[in-house]
């Protein structure tokens, strides 16, 4: 598990917002889990795809892994999920989903309780202004 000291996961949303930026890709969401991350991109112009932010996110995070001296800081899967996501009835499903996984790994009870997840942004719990990672306002 390499996801879970705070100043890290601070550290490694801070690396998505700056390619999220670089690419010019919009977040509808993110869950940072302790040795994964969702999060759900929207391309909005031709800088960047999703796949050259993780490919430039898994490579600077691994840098930044191995400062933190953690073991396996190149265990990047090669691939990601790269998928169609077609309306909002599709995009509300997807991010309920990432939502739920600290849910579903036991660990908080209430999504909006996860301190490296979007949702508590997204539903109004804290302040948009404050998220690491720059999201779409009311995305659905």
């Amino acid at each position: 598990m390499w996801f879970v000291e705070p100043q890290l996961c601070v550290e490694l949303l801070a690396i998505l917002e700056n390619y999220r930026h670089r690419f010019d890709l919009d977040c509808y969401g993110y869950v940072l889990m302790p040795d994964h991350l969702h999060a759900l991109l929207l391309q909005t112009t031709d800088l960047g795809t999703a796949g050259r932010l993780m490919e430039h996110f898994k490579r600077f995070s691994s840098r930044k892994l191995l400062h933190h001296h953690c073991k396996d800081a190149n265990g990047w899967r090669e691939l990601f999920d790269d998928v169609f996501v077609p309306g909002s009835d599709a995009v509300r499903t997807k991010l309920s989903y990432l939502h739920g996984n600290p849910v579903r790994g036991g660990l908080v009870h209430v999504s909006m309780d996860y301190p490296w997840s979007s949702a508590r942004y997204l539903f109004g719990v804290a302040d948009m202004k404050e998220s690491i990672v720059r999201l779409i306002p009311n995305p659905l």
